[in-house]
C-alpha cells in the first residue's frame, strides 16, 4: 500500500512539475510575439515617412531662375578656376624660361671659360710641335742652317730627346760637317741606344770619315740589338764597302732594301756600290727605284750622273747634277762635281762661275765677308741671272753689316726665283731685324 501511495504522490509532483513548464513557455511566448508585433508597429511608420520624404526630394519642383543663377555661379567659378590655373601655368612657364634662360647662360658661360683655359693650356704645346715642324719643313727643304737655328730655339728638355738630336746629326750631315755629325750620332747611341732612325746617315759619316774600326763596331751593335733593321745592314754594306768588299757590300744593301722597301738611303747606297762594282744597270735600277720612293733624293741624281759619266756621256751626266743641284743648292761636293763636268764639255764660263761660287760659300763658312764679296761679283759678272749669286751677295753684304744691299740682293734673287725658300725667310728676318731697330 505504501508503494502505491509513493506513484501516487510521484505521478502529482510529475504532473504539477509540467504544468509549471507549460505555464513558462507560454509566458515566454507571449513576451516574443508582443514585443515583435510592437517593433512592426514602431518600425513600419518610420519606413512609411522615410519613403515619403524621398518622394517629395524627388518630386520638388525647382524655379527656372535659380537653375540659371546656379549654371551661372558654376561657370563663373569655371573661368575663375581656369584662370587661376591659367596664370599657375603661366608662372611656371615663366619661371621655367627664366631658369633655363639662366642654365644657358651659365652653360654659354663655363664651356668659353673651359675652351679658354684649355687653350691656354695647349699654346705652348702648339708653339712646341710649330718649332718642330718648321725645323723639319727646313731640313726637307735641305736647308739645314736654318733647321739648326730652329732647334737651337727650342727648350733644353726637348733638344735632349733622340728626334731632336737626330735631326741635328743630319742636318750637320748635308752641312757636310761629319766630325760634328759623328759626336752628335754618338750622344744620340748613348741617350737612346734603342734609337735606329737616320742612323743610316751615321754609317754614311763614318764611311766618309774613312772610320773603319768606328764603322765596324757600330755595325757589331745593331747586328746585336737590331738584327731585322735596314740602318743594320746599311751599316755591315758601309763596313764591307770601306774593306773594298763590294760582293759583300752589295748582298748587304740588297738585304736592308728588302727589309724596308721605303728607305731611299739604301738603293742610293747599293746603286754606289754597284757603279764600284762596275754594275751599271743595276746601278741605274738601283737609282730609280730610289727616286721612286723619294723624288727630292739628290743623292740617287749624283748617282745617276755618274753612272752616265763612266759610259761617256758627260752632257747628260752634267743634267742630272744639275737636277741635283736644284734641290740642294748648297751641298759644295755638289757643286764640285758640276764644275768638273763643265770643265769636260769646255765650258770655262759655267765652271768659273760655280767656283766662285763654292769658293764665296766656303769664305762665308769662315766668316770672311770682304773675300767673299769678291769672289762673288766676279761670279755676277760670269752669270748675273743665276739666284743663288745673288742671294749670297745677299748674305755677303748682311755679314759686312750692310743691310741695305744685303735686301736689295735678296729682292734680286727673290724676283729670278720666287719659289725660293730660303730667299723669303732671309727677306723676312731682316725685315724683323728692321722692325726691332726702329722699336
Amino acid at each position: 500500500m505504501e508503494g502505491l501511495h509513493v506513484q501516487a504522490s510521484r505521478k502529482e509532483n510529475s504532473g504539477s512539475i509540467g504544468s509549471v513548464m507549460t505555464q513558462r513557455r507560454s509566458a515566454r511566448l507571449n513576451q516574443a510575439t508582443s514585443a515583435t508585433l510592437t517593433d512592426r508597429r514602431t518600425t513600419e511608420p518610420n519606413a512609411k515617412k522615410d519613403a515619403f520624404k524621398r518622394l517629395e526630394k524627388q518630386w520638388t519642383i525647382v524655379h527656372p531662375t535659380t537653375r540659371r543663377s546656379a549654371t551661372l555661379k558654376r561657370r563663373t567659378n569655371a573661368t575663375r578656376s581656369s584662370d587661376s590655373v591659367a596664370g599657375q601655368d603661366a608662372k611656371t612657364k615663366n619661371d621655367r624660361a627664366t631658369s633655363q634662360v639662366a642654365e644657358t647662360d651659365h652653360s654659354t658661360e663655363f664651356p668659353n671659360v673651359a675652351i679658354s683655359r684649355d687653350q691656354d693650356k695647349l699654346q705652348p704645346l702648339v708653339q712646341l710641335f710649330a718649332r718642330l715642324g718648321t725645323a723639319y719643313y727646313h731640313l726637307r727643304r735641305f736647308q739645314p742652317q736654318v733647321c739648326l737655328d730652329t732647334l737651337a730655339s727650342l727648350p733644353a728638355e726637348q733638344q735632349a730627346t733622340p728626334w731632336v738630336i737626330s735631326k741635328i746629326a743630319r742636318s750637320q750631315y748635308e752641312l757636310q760637317n761629319y766630325k760634328d755629325a759623328k759626336a752628335t750620332f754618338q750622344v744620340l747611341r748613348r741617350v737612346a741606344p734603342s734609337w735606329v732612325e737616320e742612323l743610316e746617315v751615321y754609317s754614311i759619316v763614318l764611311w766618309h770619315l774613312n772610320d773603319d774600326v768606328e764603322l765596324a763596331f757600330h755595325a757589331h751593335e745593331l747586328t746585336d740589338s737590331h738584327f731585322l733593321a735596314p740602318q743594320t745592314w746599311c751599316a755591315v754594306g758601309n763596313s764591307f764597302s770601306l774593306q773594298k768588299a763590294h760582293p759583300d757590300a752589295i748582298k748587304c744593301f740588297k738585304r736592308a732594301t728588302q727589309l724596308q722597301p721605303q728607305l731611299a738611303h739604301s738603293y742610293s747606297l747599293l746603286g754606289h756600290e754597284c757603279i764600284d762594282a762596275e754594275q751599271y744597270d743595276e746601278a741605274v735600277t738601283a737609282f730609280h727605284r730610289a727616286l721612286q720612293v723619294d723624288a727630292c733624293h739628290y743623292v740617287a741624281l749624283v748617282g745617276l750622273g755618274r753612272v752616265q759619266e763612266k759610259l761617256g756621256k758627260l752632257e747628260v751626266a752634267l743634267k742630272n747634277y744639275m737636277s741635283a743641284e736644284s734641290i740642294n743648292p748648297t751641298n759644295g761636293v755638289l757643286l764640285t762635281h758640276i764644275a768638273r763636268r763643265a770643265a769636260k764639255l769646255d765650258l770655262p764660263v759655267k765652271l768659273l762661275a760655280y767656283a766662285k761660287l763654292q769658293s764665296a760659300r766656303l769664305l762665308l763658312r769662315l766668316g770672311s765677308a770682304t773675300e767673299a764679296l769678291q769672289e762673288l761679283h766676279l761670279a755676277e759678272q760670269i752669270a748675273p741671272d743665276e739666284p743663288d749669286v745673288h742671294f749670297m751677295l745677299g748674305k755677303a753684304h748682311l755679314l759686312d753689316n750692310n743691310k741695305g744691299r744685303a735686301l736689295k740682293c735678296f729682292t734680286i734673287a727673290m724676283s729670278l726665283n720666287p719659289r725660293n725658300e730660303a730667299i723669303r725667310q732671309a727677306i723676312s728676318s731682316l725685315d724683323d731685324s728692321n722692325d726691332e731697330g726702329h722699336s
